[in-house]
């Protein structure tokens, strides 16, 4: 037996307003770390500093996959996932976590870590 449901209706709430404006903030990890106490502000700027390296060679910018590149380098190819991941994607660590079955504080030293090896790339070695 089957059921038409032509005369169905579906009441999904209220219409929104008009004139309202919804803001959706675009999460970053490196942000709610530096929030929550987590890393330092060296690291959160080694952290801005990879991403916007990321989107001037995006752009063609004069240096900007060189910087890029010579950063992955300097990270290496164990650290750089979990940065691709965090920092370029805006993925979330416990995302991470759980796409690696891993642990969310082992996720989180790795972030860490990355971003310590990076702090070393951009600040201590130039």
């Amino acid at each position: 037996m089957k059921k038409a449901f032509e005369g169905e209706r579906i009441d999904f709430g209220a219409d929104i307003k008009e004139g309202c404006t919804l803001v959706i903030k675009r999460f970053w990890a490196p942000a709610a770390m530096l929030a929550r106490g987590m890393i330092t502000d060296d690291l959160y700027a080694a952290a801005k500093r990879l991403r916007d390296d990321y989107y001037a060679g995006q752009a063609g910018k004069p240096g900007g996959r060189e910087a890029y590149a010579k950063a992955c380098r300097a990270v290496g190819t164990t650290s750089m996932p979990v940065l691709a991941w965090a920092v370029l994607s805006h993925g979330t660590v416990m995302g991470w976590a759980e796409c690696k079955g891993i642990e969310v504080a082992q996720a989180t030293g790795q972030v860490v870590q990355g971003l310590e090896r990076l702090e070393k790339h951009y600040f201590l070695e130039n």
